[in-house]
């Protein structure tokens, strides 16, 4: 046999021999993965149910519930609390030492409470299934944590800040051109808000209002033109819709949208170029301590699948950060606009500022 033909079999065998080694290690993290996943599921069980705070929207917890249980065999336990009362019951709980909530879906503010306390697990080490980790499957190709150590905090949801609506049937369309053009006295006593003071929707649009424009507007908005303030969500819904306060800051999506199934002219003011993005309640955590840590796992890698982002999206009227997840259902100006720089309200930047916004904001409008 030649020398060249002796090569040329020589580099044959080896290329044969490093696509078995490539194929066997692929076999063998495909075996891994579904090893872990297996034992994973198999404990889960054995604890029978995962306790999920999140969004009080009841349309989730109708959709979420039996879509996880049909699944899996076990119970998903889902308590409709706003995030900042899922967030005081989870820090009175682990005072106590009896802490009864696996995961919370919920907001960004756990930066400056949860977690510098040790209050959460990294989310991070309990993921497992593939599906959820395709980070092709996720905007910037990436899973986006929101927390310095990149571990705890997930970020399933992305949506243009819900912030300036009208009823179109009091206010004219096209009256209210500018941020600015509120402070007129003709809308003194016609605007409400959800509470700028505490945690939440409010909150966040009153510190994306104070970066923009200033300590002095916020007190010329919220105290000269006397806006009233709620934290009930579904008044606030209501107040805008019977026309008792037709401007409205900070109305969550789904009071808009069930108004406007009814024929009620309620508008975003501004067009979907404009404004900052959000997470809002989409935001994944697993509570250190909790009851049920096998199940919360279990749910965490399930969430970040294609399905229940499609339902928390839908029924949230937020938008997914997962590409696959349709848009059915989801209001178009919540949708943000390929190629246009928003201000992202979940940023490092950001969060950064809030802080100080929070305090600020206490400063300036009071206590609740």
């Amino acid at each position: 046999m030649s020398y060249n033909l002796k090569s040329k079999c020589f580099s044959l065998a080896a290329g044969f021999f490093f696509f078995a080694l490539v194929l066997g290690a692929e076999a063998q993290a495909q075996t891994d993965w579904q090893k872990r996943w297996n034992e994973l599921l198999a404990a889960a069980k054995k604890e029978g149910t995962v306790v999920v705070a999140a969004s009080p929207s009841p349309d989730t917890r109708a959709e979420m519930e039996p879509a996880f249980s049909k699944q899996f065999g076990f119970r998903l336990e889902y308590l409709a609390l706003a995030g900042a009362e899922a967030t005081a019951r989870v820090e009175r709980e682990a005072a106590a030492g009896k802490v009864t909530i696996d995961i919370l879906l919920s907001g960004n503010t756990e930066l400056y409470n949860l977690l510098p306390a040790g209050r959460l697990e990294p989310a991070k080490d309990k993921l497992v299934l593939p599906d959820a980790l395709d980070t092709s499957k996720w905007r910037e190709n990436k899973l986006k944590f929101n927390d310095p150590e990149q571990r705890y905090m997930l970020q399933t949801m992305e949506y243009i800040l819900p912030d300036l609506f009208i009823n179109a049937s009091t206010i004219k369309k096209g009256e209210i051109a500018s941020w600015k053009d509120l402070l007129k006295p003709q809308y003194a006593g016609k605007i409400a808000s959800f509470d700028p003071r505490r945690g939440g929707q409010g909150q966040a649009v009153a510190a994306y209002l104070l970066q923009l424009f200033g300590e002095e507007f916020i007190k010329q908005l919220f105290a000269g033109q006397k806006v009233v303030y709620t934290g009930d969500r579904r008044q606030l819904g209501d107040w805008i819709a019977r026309g008792t306060y037709p401007i409205a800051l900070a109305v969550a999506t789904r009071e808009v949208e069930q108004a406007r199934k009814l024929g009620i002219p309620i508008e975003r003011v501004f067009s979907r170029d404009t404004g900052g993005v959000t997470g809002g309640s989409g935001i994944i955590k697993i509570v250190k301590n909790a009851p049920h840590p096998n199940a919360a796992a279990v749910f965490l890698n399930w969430f970040l699948t294609k399905e229940p982002q499609e339902i928390f999206q839908r029924t949230n009227d937020m938008v997914s950060r997962r590409r696959d997840a349709g848009l059915k259902g989801v209001p178009d100006y919540v949708v943000p606009l390929e190629g246009v720089k928003y201000v992202d309200t979940y940023s490092d930047d950001y969060m950064i500022f809030y802080p100080k916004a929070q305090k600020m904001l206490q400063e300036l409008l009071g206590g609740r």
